[in-house]
């Protein structure tokens, strides 16, 4: 019986230590939490730069270290190879588990290849989340990560609280991990948030479009509202309507988006249907002038309405004749509701979209105009 009851002990005490085995001291890691990659400034070179940001941890401990972050830059044919070079250079282990950002430099994004390498990279590693944002620099990732926040001090931090508030305030594509590889995946083409350095300051805004894994072109950010209403992603977008030679704020509230097809005479045709609602947020502090006369609202209106209508023109002949890519959702539309015309056209879609005849009919309306006298 003592026998019995001594393997038991043995046992209980060896199943707890066996847990153990492989951990790590949270002292002893260096937490990653901003990654970018640039093409290597060496002539013929198939390496990439890659640049880790992550905090000082001394400092954070409430060490006397004097800087926050530390941005290192390694050359590396993948990602892989340069973080376990890294840790030839770095006395902890690297862990990426609390990634917050990716940000892949212009010259990368605009290879097919490397960007397929980097995807497949990511994807597979188990630690990074899906949840973790990646963005597109116009110019370098390491310019970026080099600029320090300017309301958050850890880079991470900051970088995660800048997209957080455009996803609250915006509607922005907040380019998260999962959803960009998903779309690459089903369609082969995606958006991704365009970050930028500008005096001195990151700036997000814009978009960069994607198709055939590769960057194809920019959208600005008003060309990115105006995508967001398509995709009825707008939460609350704000335009400038000028009027009378006056400036008045139109904010969105609400958005409706129907698509159809015209496929008469074997001539196919998609028409996106827009209702719109929206606010008027500011006009001219005048006392003989009601703005909430009918007819005024109904001139207001009609600007507005053929301001975003133009608008959306531009964006749609930009996205067909300038970029070639469907990022409006005319094929996810006809896969979903026209299965035997996209089986049909499918095999020469890259073609057929540039061509292709979109309408756009788009109404307007201004529901409320804040306080009045």
């Amino acid at each position: 019986m003592r026998r019995v009851i001594l393997i038991v002990i043995i046992v209980v005490l060896i199943s707890t230590i066996i847990g153990c085995w492989d951990n790590v001291e949270i002292d002893e890691r260096v937490y990653v939490l901003a990654i970018g990659i640039d093409k290597a400034e060496i002539e013929k070179s198939e390496k990439m730069l890659f640049t880790f940001a992550f905090p000082n941890m001394q400092l954070a401990a409430g060490g006397d270290a004097g800087i926050e972050n530390i941005v290192i830059s390694r050359l590396g044919k993948s990602f892989y190879c340069t973080e376990e070079r890294l840790t030839t250079r770095v006395d902890k282990d690297l862990f990426v588990g609390h990634l917050k950002v990716i940000i892949i430099g212009e010259e990368i994004a605009r290879d097919s290849d490397k960007m397929r390498g980097i995807l497949d990279a990511f994807e597979r590693e188990p630690l990074i989340s899906r949840k973790v944002r990646i963005a597109i620099a116009k110019g370098n990732a390491k310019d970026v990560l080099e600029t320090e926040g300017k309301t958050e001090s850890l880079i991470g931090i900051f970088f995660d609280g800048l997209f957080r508030t455009r996803d609250r305030v915006h509607g922005y594509d907040a380019g998260e991990l999962g959803r960009v590889l998903k779309r690459l995946h089903q369609y082969g083409e995606v958006t991704m948030p365009r970050i930028t350095v500008e005096k001195e300051e990151i700036v997000l805004e814009g978009k960069a479009v994607f198709n055939d894994y590769k960057l194809v072109g920019w959208l600005d950010e008003r060309e990115k509202q105006i995508l967001t209403i398509i995709r009825e992603e707008a939460k609350t977008l704000t335009f400038s309507i000028i009027h009378d030679d006056l400036i008045i704020p139109y904010c969105v509230s609400d958005v409706k988006v129907k698509f159809s097809l015209n496929n008469e005479n074997e001539q196919m045709k998609i028409v996106i249907e827009i209702d719109v609602e929206g606010d008027i947020r500011q006009y001219q502090f005048n006392p003989e002038e009601d703005i909430m006369e009918p007819e005024f609202i109904k001139k207001v209106d009609k600007v507005i309405n053929s301001t975003l209508e133009l608008k959306t023109k531009k964006l749609i002949n930009k996205l067909q004749k300038e970029l070639k890519t469907d990022v409006i959702g005319v094929q996810s539309y006809l896969e979903k509701f026209h299965p035997k015309v996209w089986e049909k056209e499918k095999e020469d879609w890259e073609r057929t979209f540039p061509n292709l005849d979109i309408e756009i009919k788009l109404n307007t309306k201004v529901r409320r105009i804040g306080l009045t006298r």
